[in-house]
């Protein structure tokens, strides 16, 4: 629990923002823009940022199922802002959220951008998240 995740699910096996305060789909299902919630930080103070969410995403998608699914169908992962991540799809993917906030392994956890750009086959050389624990 020292990382977190986008989404989380909740009692009723339903996705919920975590770190996101929410979510926009545009575009017929191709186009979405989730905001990071305000104010998040990484346990060495700094301030989570989009890109670190993009990196993160890439990294977990080498290893993961629905990951690379999801990656199969993006045109583009950007972070057009230092709260956005931007999913531009070739198609609607629905499952979004469910890819992102899945709790089986692997699960698409948040790190800073330095530490998910280590080689998703090799772990990461120092534990730096925003989740509860440190």
């Amino acid at each position: 629990m020292v990382f977190d995740t986008l989404y989380g699910m909740n009692t009723r096996l339903e996705m919920s923002p975590q770190m996101v305060e929410g979510h926009t789909v545009e575009n017929d299902g191709k186009l979405w823009n989730l905001t990071l919630r305000d104010s998040l930080l990484w346990h060495d103070g700094a301030k989570v940022m989009a890109c670190d969410c993009v990196a993160s995403i890439r990294r977990w998608a080498m290893r993961d199922a629905a990951g690379d699914a999801l990656m199969q169908a993006v045109d583009e992962l950007s972070a057009p802002d230092d709260r956005t991540i931007r999913f531009r799809l070739k198609a609607p993917f629905p499952y979004l959220p469910y890819a992102l906030g899945k709790v089986s392994a692997p699960v698409c956890f948040m790190m800073p951008e330095r530490l998910a750009a280590t080689d998703p086959f090799k772990v990461i050389p120092e534990v730096v998240g925003s989740g509860p624990f440190r």
